[in-house]
């Protein structure tokens, strides 16, 4: 197992932890439930008094119930069924019911009305995306409770009877796992976007603004912008702040995948349709702002049904990105696979999902969990990204054929140089190599054996002042080499060293036993030289060489 699996195991095993503590706790007793459709001639005092019994639909009120939408709202009567009350306070505990607003009556008055997006009355705790009815006293008549729709999709929800202090405990761990779930989303989002920064690409970017989109998501379902953050307007906006974030985030999930997976180049056809796809959502979501019903009433109706459909749609075509190549496509569907296949099951609400109770917290979990994998895919990537400008500066500063700085780059270095000793007082010297005889060597040889020259000259310049030294092929058959701490004398006896390793090579350039040789002129910084200056004193002192030498050539 390589360390990139090891690393996803060791982060799947931190989540799962997570959610483990963040399960809900069995409820202490066991509750029977009844529904009863609302309408104008149904109240409290008519429940009570016995006028719709007949009328009332049965359902287990430990799963989860998606009611129907009824302007009337919906009556739900939940009784007791364990032997005895026990000892201690009680709560009435509403999970999931993030939209819905739900009232509980005693002795047909309204005692409580809670919504989880509304800040708890005074003397109820919050419950952080679930809604907490304190009660005091043993009650041996049903609980009646009123049902609102909410503004938008319908939530399932479930209810327990609880102790009260064990509903305490179980928000406290609910309250840990979920500010450690949007604090890994919040760190994975801000990371994306340095590196967005210093990169410059887009595709953190869109990873930064899907993870913040879908984690204002949760925020707003949980209830934790009201509990913790205090936004208490966020009821008042929520259809349209819901609708954005939700376009927002598959639309930047879709544009994500696009670049993150390279589909341009391993899925042309399946890119098409994740875009087309992203883009209908977000059309969708802003069709839903006009200013009619119809219209605003259709992100309602086919949001659902576009999100069931987007997560087969992404899964094939990241498995299909993988399978030709896309290593971040791996990534992608590792990362992303659990929270694409939990969205898809709370968006279908499907009956046999009744007893599932823990999709909220997995979602989050799941959140958290791709957030970490796909940061490390996107480490990675950010990583590969600078190592390959590296390669590109790299060869964009090298000479091909010598593998030495080329003119450009060289020149660029020797003015960092120079500051350089100017500012620590140090001294530094330059040498200029021309080999002799080398049009010669061309002419009976062929440029393959001038290329072989070329770079028979660097290698010993190679071996002689590196790491130290700064060399460069100038141009043609001229080489300069920059020696930071040496002066004019010192760079002289380096000099006569490259000679004699060149020397010792005994490359031939003709038939008679003429052998290649180099002439090098050296020079020293000056107070107040210029780069130029300095380039072209040892530049002279070579051509002065080859002209005491007759052409620089020595015969063996």
């Amino acid at each position: 197992m390589g360390p990139a699996a090891r690393q996803c195991w060791f982060l799947a095993l931190i989540v799962v932890l997570l959610t483990a503590c963040a399960a809900p706790l069995r409820a202490d007793i066991a509750l029977r439930g009844e529904w009863l459709r609302g309408g104008p001639e149904v109240s409290a005092a008519t429940i009570l008094g016995g006028a719709h019994d007949d009328a009332f639909s049965a359902f287990n009120p430990a799963e989860l119930t998606a009611f129907p939408r009824n302007p009337d709202g919906v009556w739900l009567r939940l009784t007791p069924v364990a032997a005895g009350w026990p000892d201690g306070d009680l709560s009435l505990v509403v999970r999931n019911a993030a939209l819905e607003q739900i009232s509980l009556y005693a002795d047909s008055q309204l005692r409580w009305s809670l919504q989880a997006l509304i800040p708890a009355p005074p003397g109820i705790q919050q419950g952080h995306g679930r809604l907490h009815f304190p009660l005091d006293a043993p009650v041996t008549a049903p609980f009646l409770l009123r049902l609102e729709p909410g503004p938008v999709r319908v939530s399932r929800i479930n209810f327990a009877l609880v102790r009260r202090a064990d509903f305490v405990a179980e928000n406290d761990r609910w309250l840990g796992f979920a500010s450690a779930c949007f604090a890994i989303m919040a760190a994975m989002a801000v990371v994306a976007l340095f590196f967005a920064l210093i990169l410059r690409d887009a595709t953190f970017v869109y990873y930064a603004g899907y993870v913040l989109c879908f984690a204002m998501i949760l925020l707003l379902q949980s209830g934790y912008v009201v509990s913790l953050l205090g936004w208490d307007q966020a009821w008042a906006q929520f259809r349209w702040l819901g609708r954005a974030v939700t376009g927002l985030s598959v639309c930047l999930a879709t544009l994500f995948l696009d670049r993150f997976a390279t589909l341009r180049r391993y899925s042309p056809s399946g890119r098409r349709v994740v875009l087309g796809l992203g883009y209908a959502v977000l059309a969708l979501m802003l069709i839903g702002t006009l200013p009619w019903a119809p219209l605003q009433a259709l992100p309602r109706y086919l949001i659902n049904p576009m999100l069931v459909l987007a997560v087969p749609i992404l899964l094939f075509v990241s498995t299909r990105a993988w399978l030709k190549g896309s290593r971040y496509a791996g990534v992608f569907l590792l990362g992303w696979t659990p929270l694409l296949l939990l969205t898809m099951l709370d968006s279908a609400s499907l009956e046999a999902l009744r007893s599932v109770t823990w999709l909220r917290e997995g979602m989050l979990a799941a959140g958290a969990f791709e957030a970490l994998v796909l940061s490390l895919g996107l480490a990675g990537r950010a990583l590969a990204l600078r190592h390959e400008r590296d390669m590109a500066r790299m060869l964009a500063d090298t000479d091909p054929l010598t593998a030495l700085l080329n003119r450009r780059a060289w020149s660029a270095r020797l003015e960092t140089m120079m500051t350089r000793a100017r500012a620590t007082k140090r001294p530094l010297a330059m040498l200029f190599l021309d080999l002799d005889q080398f049009k010669l060597l061309n002419d009976t040889q062929g440029h393959e054996a001038g290329d072989q020259a070329l770079r028979a000259l660097a290698q010993v310049i190679h071996q002689e002042v590196l790491p130290h030294g700064l060399a460069g092929r100038y141009g043609g058959e001229e080489f300069v080499v920059a020696l930071p701490g040496l002066t004019q004398p010192e760079a002289q006896q380096v000099a006569q060293r490259i000679r004699e390793r060149l020397r010792n090579l005994a490359i031939p350039v003709d038939a008679d036993g003429l052998t290649l040789d180099v002439s090098i002129g050296v020079s020293e910084l000056g107070g107040r030289d210029s780069a130029a200056a300095m380039i072209g004193r040892a530049d002279r002192a070579m051509y002065e060489l080859k002209q005491q030498r007759n052409g620089g050539a020595t015969r063996r």
